[in-house]
């Protein structure tokens, strides 16, 4: 998932590090910052496990992620540079980033960039509202980013107030899965796109 995001996505220039939003994405950093020459730094870290987008509303992921999410203290910019691009395992609501930006920010560090390995999740396509109605709490009227701003990348950066933010294209995800004998028509793609993929159905508007 690192090399496909690089290849969508490479660094913007005067990038001085890759880093993760943990904990999930710290594979796709690795590998995104050893192929793109850049090193990788922890500059955050979690106190424990809490996902904070399984919590129902939207002041409860905020305060679970504020009380759990830290700029590593050994860091400093003098040190490793300031501006960093940041890897995030999905962007759906826009909770994470905005707390690991403003945190790092206290410490002297700026978020010019940030990358999700999944596609835009929500927002409507084709005339489509996305959403999962298949057991994960995203339901197609959540409060998505992709619905607040529009299913532009553009304009998410300027919501976050970064250079830039990039997802997976969904073509780039399912090369991925491809590689390990995973089909599109073993996928569920119904929160990311309303665009037919091989065997992968059309929704339908409701």
């Amino acid at each position: 998932l690192g090399l496909e995001l690089l290849k969508e996505h490479p660094p913007l220039d005067g990038i001085d590090f890759v880093t993760h939003i943990p904990k999930s994405p710290i594979d796709a950093a690795h590998a995104y910052a050893d192929a793109s020459g850049l090193p990788r730094m922890e500059l955050f870290y979690k106190i424990n496990d809490d996902r904070s987008f399984m919590h129902p509303e939207t002041d409860m992921r905020i305060s679970a992620i504020n009380e759990n999410l830290f700029v590593n203290h050994e860091m400093e910019p003098e040190r490793s540079g300031s501006n960093f691009l940041a890897i995030d395992d999905s962007i759906i609501r826009l909770t994470n980033g905005p707390v690991a930006k403003r945190k790092a920010e206290e410490r002297g560090f700026r978020m010019r960039q940030l990358l999700s390995y999944t596609p835009i999740i929500g927002g409507n396509e084709i005339g489509i509202d996305l959403g999962c109605e298949h057991g994960i709490d995203m339901p197609r009227n959540d409060n998505f980013v992709a619905s607040r701003v529009g299913r532009d990348p553009s304009a998410i950066a300027r919501e976050l107030g970064v250079d830039y933010v990039g997802f997976l294209s969904v073509g780039g995800l399912l090369n991925v899965f491809e590689r390990y004998g995973v089909g599109p028509g073993s996928l569920c793609l119904e929160c990311v796109t309303a665009k037919s993929y091989s065997s992968t159905p059309v929704l339908s508007a409701p």
